[in-house]
């Protein structure tokens, strides 16, 4: 049951339709994609200055881990519906 004044979308990107036939146009905030590219060009600068103290052995088994919590993760959100 949704609450008073709230929508089924909420949190998810909206779309609009210019004129009959043409294809819906999502609009996303120019904040968010501008937070996302901060956060990448982050990640790649620790990620390059890592690699010259933390071997390459612990890189690939915290990799591993993060991608086999996100596996599980995954499958629990799949098998609960």
């Amino acid at each position: 049951m949704l609450a008073k004044g709230s929508s089924p979308s909420a949190g998810r990107p909206t779309y609009r339709r210019d004129a009959p036939g043409r294809q819906a146009t999502y609009q996303v905030a120019d904040e968010t994609f501008g937070g996302l590219c901060a956060v990448a060009a982050i990640a790649v600068s620790v990620g390059a200055k890592s690699l010259n103290r933390i071997p390459t052995a612990w890189i690939n088994r915290l990799t591993g881990l993060i991608l086999l919590a996100l596996a599980l993760r995954a499958a629990f959100a799949a098998a609960a519906g």
